[in-house]
C-alpha cells in the first residue's frame, strides 16, 4: 500500500490533533489587514486514488478520479500569513475517472460511483472549511502549513488535518499536498464484487495542487 506523506509519522498526528482540539475553541481571530485569494479551478488539480484489494485484488484495477468542478477562497493575514482560513466546495457530479479504459467501462464505473458510492443526487457537494491554520513560522518563500478543519462528505462532517506546502508569488497563491481518508468514516461502503474477493480498499489517497488568485473573484 502506498502511503502519503501527511500521515507517515504518528507523532505528527498526535501533535496536530492536540493543536486542533486546542485551537478550534477560539476559531480564527483577525488582528491585521488580510488578503483574499479566489481558487482558480482551471489552474488547479485535485485527484483521488482508489486502490484495489481483496483476496483477488491483483485481478482488479486501481482507479484515478479527477475532481473537475470546485470553487473556494483562501484568506491570509498580510505579512504574517496567519491567522488564515480556507473554504472549498466540490461538485460531486464533477468527479470523473481518468483511467485508460473503454467507454463502456467508463460509463459503468462512473454510474456506480455516482449512484451507489457517492449518492450524488442526495449529496451534491463535498465541503472543507478550515477552523485554524498553523505554519512553520516562515515569513516568505515556501511554507509548510497544517490546515485543521471540517470535511463534509456523503452528508457526514469529520475533523481533518491536512498538510500543505504553500507559496505566494505576486498575485498567485499555490497550495499542494496529499492526505488520506477512510470511506467508512463517511458512511461509504467500498465497492466490491464476487463477494468481496475483488474490492476497492477503504483508504483513499487524495492529492491537490490548488492555485488561487488575489481578489474576491
Amino acid at each position: 500500500m502506498r502511503r502519503p506523506v501527511v500521515f507517515l509519522h504518528t507523532g505528527l498526528c498526535v501533535v496536530c490533533g492536540f493543536l486542533f482540539c486546542l485551537l478550534c475553541r477560539t476559531g480564527t481571530a483577525w488582528a491585521a489587514p488580510e488578503t483574499v485569494y479566489t481558487i482558480d479551478s482551471s489552474g488547479s488539480r485535485m485527484t483521488v486514488y482508489a486502490y484495489r484489494g481483496g483476496l483477488f485484488g491483483r485481478f482488479g484495477h486501481d482507479h484515478t478520479i479527477a475532481m473537475q468542478t470546485f470553487k473556494g477562497r483562501v484568506r491570509i493575514t498580510d505579512g504574517e500569513f496567519v491567522p488564515a482560513d480556507m473554504e472549498l466546495v466540490v461538485e460531486t457530479a464533477s468527479l470523473k475517472t481518468m483511467d485508460k479504459i473503454s467507454d463502456a467501462d467508463r460509463i459503468k464505473i462512473e454510474t456506480t460511483m455516482h449512484q451507489e458510492v457517492l449518492e450524488t443526487v442526495r449529496f451534491p457537494e463535498i465541503r472543507f472549511q478550515s477552523i485554524t491554520v498553523v505554519t512553520d513560522g516562515r515569513k516568505t518563500g515556501e511554507r509548510t502549513v497544517f490546515i485543521m478543519g471540517m470535511l463534509t462528505l456523503h452528508g457526514i462532517s469529520r475533523p481533518t488535518v491536512i498538510e500543505a506546502t504553500v507559496t505566494v508569488t505576486g498575485i498567485v497563491l499555490r497550495a499542494a499536498g496529499t492526505f488520506t481518508l477512510d470511506q467508512r468514516d463517511y458512511g461509504i461502503k467500498p465497492v466490491s464484487v464476487f463477494g468481496g474477493a475483488v474490492k476497492v480498499k477503504e483508504e483513499l489517497k487524495l492529492t491537490f495542487d490548488i492555485m488561487a488568485r488575489r481578489g474576491a473573484g
